[in-house]
């Protein structure tokens, strides 16, 4: 027997590596570069891209050349490269450039300005008439530098975008954006803890795309704080929660842990799992310097915590110590389109090399563990002396209103030492997308399940639709399918609101959460080019009303749930109960026929810790206990396999 399964087992292995060992990123450009002084010493170059010109991202590029400030923008080919500068701003000054964003600021504009962030204060540039306009308003700080940028929605009094910043210290300042193209004064807002990068990112709810059952609720602060360094103590993630009032519940925070090492030097905050929580990736190090760096991936526990015990992943990304100050960029985006995001590091000097190398990691749902030990792809963009990464950021810029897109593209700038370290070269290179992948299908669209009040107690199947910001979506199909037909059914098309009901069925209003069902749905999200995505998460629901609704098309309930007790493939149900649980959980599942039924319950980094079931069951209804008791709060999966079927779910333990 042994002979006849490892030979399987390889081919298994090698066909589950072919899937993810591809060609994400192609051939590499740079964006021209206008020089003040061709001989200059540099302190950063950053960037932003967003509709300027062109129905294409373009791009907005700052660059701080010795005491000249220079703004730049270059208009996108359409072909993966970009035009010749386009100066809007060059004065000399001493202050430093410290990030670009795009904002929406003004109700009528179908575009988004331009925010600059300085070391001093913060300028606004107006996008309009396809061109940056030079500074509308200007803002200087009193106080210490300003280091870091984010944008989010913040204020309590509406959705719109506001601007946050940090300044090495433990206050944080905000920038409400008036909506009318200028942002009012800075308010401070104070935290626990030092810090300088931070993001501003939704927590405890579900991340952008999703509705949320709180509109209000804005967004959440996560950061490191650096300032035990001195006394060798270990750097700290800390997360706060908005109050929803133009601050956080400083009281107690929402995170509050250190990694297995001594430092930390990067974030950023993403889905990783496609469960609608934002998870957490850390750059960590060694706090000492000359340092090897490292990747770490957190889990959200369903918006409960985060801590070390939700740890899932981990990587060394540099084999070789570098300098102190030149830590991995990180980006997130879904290369394949598949819609799961996956992880592009940029690192410098690595693997005997100097230079830029880049690093992919493909998201392999549904395998577990979600990421590998290696990177599927591992390249060098440029070998040069030192170089100073200072941004990365993935986007479509192919894509368009009517222009057939799709493909992921990796921007990164950096700046390093010429002429004996004298002077400096600016760098921003495009990481184009393989040539298969510029033109890729759209991704599943997100699909939220729920109900639409009627009258009298009727309810109708309504789905929440999401197109995860695809640029080339054009409009979605749904897809239905009921007990007694034989295959799903394109049921409506073409859908361009981000909601549908289904009119023609209805829903007991006691019945949303209910573990049978006889009716789902599905969307697929169609571009431009006619090219379809793959279907997305299934909406399930028990259709069917007593008495029979008029003119509604429901069935008879009674009649439906015969049908499931009837048909085997139905009736096959996984579910634990409660979840969150502490420390006991039910696991109950529903056999349509006898079968050998095996449950095994994992913990988030794929480790078995227990073999809860491996035994005959006759068909019905059966309940295995899982006791956590002796286990850390943090993600659990349980896998059930029976007559060929597989079921893997997530269970919370909170203690």
């Amino acid at each position: 027997m042994k002979k006849i399964i490892l030979p399987f087992i390889v081919l298994f292995m090698l066909f589950r590596q072919s899937l993810f060992s591809q060609n994400y990123f192609g051939d590499v450009t740079d964006v021209p570069i206008y020089y003040f002084n061709p001989n200059f010493q540099s302190s950063g170059v950053y960037f932003g891209v967003e509709k300027i010109s062109t129905d294409y991202l373009d791009i907005a590029i700052t660059q701080s050349e010795n005491y000249y400030r220079i703004g730049q923008f270059n208009l996108n080919n359409g072909n993966g490269s970009y035009g010749n500068p386009s100066l809007f701003f060059n004065q000399q000054v001493t202050c430093q450039f410290k990030g670009n964003i795009f904002v929406k600021l003004n109700t009528g504009s179908a575009v988004k300005d331009l925010i600059i962030g300085r070391d001093n204060g913060l300028q606004v540039h107006w996008n309009q008439n396809g061109s940056i306009t030079g500074i509308q308003q200007n803002f200087t700080n009193g106080g210490p530098s300003w280091v870091s940028y984010e944008q989010g929605v913040f204020d309590a009094s509406d959705n719109d975008e506001d601007i946050l910043v940090s300044s090495n210290s433990s206050t944080l300042y905000y920038f409400v954006n008036n909506m009318n193209g200028y942002l009012q004064n800075p308010v401070s807002v104070d935290l626990p803890h030092p810090f300088s990068t931070f993001k501003l990112k939704q927590l405890n709810k579900k991340t952008e795309g999703y509705v949320h059952y709180d509109p209000l609720d804005r967004s959440d602060i996560i950061f490191f704080d650096q300032s035990g360094r001195d006394q060798q103590l270990p750097d700290q993630i800390y997360a706060y929660l908005n109050n929803n009032n133009n601050g956080f519940q400083t009281g107690s925070p929402f995170a509050s842990f250190n990694t297995d090492k001594s430092g930390i030097s990067g974030l950023e905050v993403a889905d990783l799992d496609e469960d609608g929580y934002n998870d957490v990736i850390l750059i960590c190090d060694d706090a000492v310097c000359p340092t090897i760096y490292y990747a770490r991936a957190y889990r959200n526990a369903h918006g409960q915590f985060i801590n070390e015990n939700t740890l899932f992943w981990s990587y060394t990304l540099t084999n070789n110590e570098i300098s102190c100050g030149l830590p991995p960029k990180i980006s997130v985006a879904d290369l394949n389109k598949d819609g799961y995001n996956d992880m592009v590091f940029v690192v410098n000097n690595d693997e005997d090399v100097t230079g830029i190398r880049i690093k992919v990691f493909i998201n392999q749902y549904p395998y577990w563990p979600l990421f590998t030990t290696e990177p599927q792809e591992n390249f060098v963009i440029e070998e040069t002396e030192q170089p100073a990464m200072t941004q990365t950021i993935t986007a479509d810029i192919y894509g368009g209103q009517e222009h057939d897109g799709g493909g992921i593209a990796l921007l990164a700038a950096y700046y390093y030492s010429t002429g004996g370290g004298q002077y400096a070269e600016l760098k921003v290179k495009v990481v184009n997308a393989a040539e298969n992948r510029k033109h890729s299908s759209p991704p599943p669209p997100i699909v939220q399940k729920f109900l639409e009040y009627d009258h009298d107690n009727i309810w109708h199947p309504h789905i929440h639709l999401n197109n995860r910001g695809e640029r080339d979506f054009s409009y979605y199909e749904i897809w239905k399918f009921k007990a007694g037909w034989q295959e799903p059914e394109l049921y409506d098309w073409p859908i361009t609101d981000t909601g549908w009901t289904d009119y023609s069925e209805c829903v007991d209003a006691t019945g949303e959460d209910n573990i049978f069902w006889n009716c789902y749905y599905y969307a697929k999200m169609v571009d431009f080019a006619d090219k379809v995505s793959s279907p997305s998460k299934i909406a399930y629901y028990l259709t069917g009303c007593v008495p029979v609704c008029d003119g509604c098309g429901g069935d008879n309930i009674t009649e439906n749930l015969i049908y499931l007790n009837i048909n085997q493939q139905l009736s096959f149900n996984v579910i634990n109960y409660p979840n969150p649980f502490n420390p006991l959980t039910n696991i109950r599942f529903t056999l349509p026929i006898a079968a050998k039924v095996t449950i095994k319950v994992y913990n988030a980094i794929g480790q078995l810790i227990e073999e809860l079931s491996n035994q005959w069951y006759e068909a019905g209804v059966h309940f295995v206990k899982f006791d956590g008791n002796n286990l850390p709060s943090g993600i659990y999966f349980y896998r059930l396999e029976s007559a060929g079927t597989v079921f893997s779910k997530k269970m919370l333990l909170i203690k």
